[in-house]
């Protein structure tokens, strides 16, 4: 069995929150061995598998976690309504990276090419912008 074979066997795509971050440092040690291993069909499964779990964190948040004064016409799709605070001790993530999530989501497609660049950027397979030449024109020959 090899080691990416060992690593996506872990069936971790249910959302549990408690398990959240570990999850996802999971996904993100897959999507590296994979871009480390240069198979980019792992990759993009990988990144799928962290963009679906992301989602599920989007949509737990969504179904349990109300803020204090808000809507109180909205019925939790829960039984047990958390706070904020409680939420976040759960996750072990803030209520500002659930909103990045499901702002990124909205845009999927960008998202999910942003994560396979960082990625191969990361080891180099894909070179990366000089920002500092842009629009000078030192960088077109």
């Amino acid at each position: 069995m090899t080691p990416l074979e060992a690593l996506s066997s872990t069936e971790v795509t249910l959302f549990a929150p408690e398990k959240a971050r570990i999850n996802q440092a999971i996904y993100d040690a897959g999507i590296e061995l994979a871009a480390r291993l240069g198979d980019m069909g792992a990759l993009e499964r990988w990144i799928d598998e962290k963009l679906d779990h992301q989602e599920g964190g989007v949509q737990w948040w969504r179904a349990n976690v109300r803020r204090a004064g808000g809507d109180r016409t909205i019925v939790a799709e829960s039984a047990t309504i958390l706070t904020v605070a409680q939420a976040e001790r759960i996750l072990k993530y803030d209520k500002q990276t659930i909103s990045k999530w499901r702002h990124k989501l909205g845009k999927r497609a960008e998202y999910r090419e942003a994560i396979s660049k960082a990625a191969r950027k990361k080891l180099e397979l894909e070179k990366a912008d000089n920002h500092r030449a842009r629009g000078t024109g030192e960088n077109e020959w």
